[in-house]
């Protein structure tokens, strides 16, 4: 890629300014480290959205004051033994 540079009333071609830009040539195996990358940043921002969401929930008891959350439980609900288990 070229970007040429054009002053009014050029007379000679001396006056003309030419710069090349270089541009990243990417290949199948790039991409493909690409879209791991961003799939683990999604993850993660998604994780770490769904963490803030959390903690600024507030949860009232039947006084109306906010209860102390002691920690935060997540299932990815691949294993579904947890889940069988508390309702035994």
């Amino acid at each position: 890629m070229t970007t040429i540079a054009l002053p009014p009333y050029v007379c000679n071609a001396e006056n003309l300014e030419v710069s090349l830009k270089s541009h990243k040539r990417y290949r199948m195996q790039d991409i493909s480290l690409l879209e791991d990358r961003i799939k683990t940043l999604e993850y993660y921002t998604a994780l770490s959205l769904l963490e803030s969401k959390t903690e600024s929930l507030q949860i009232a008891d039947d006084a109306g004051l906010t209860r102390f959350k002691s920690g935060i439980f997540v299932d990815n609900l691949l294993l579904q033994e947890i889940n069988s288990r508390q309702l035994k």
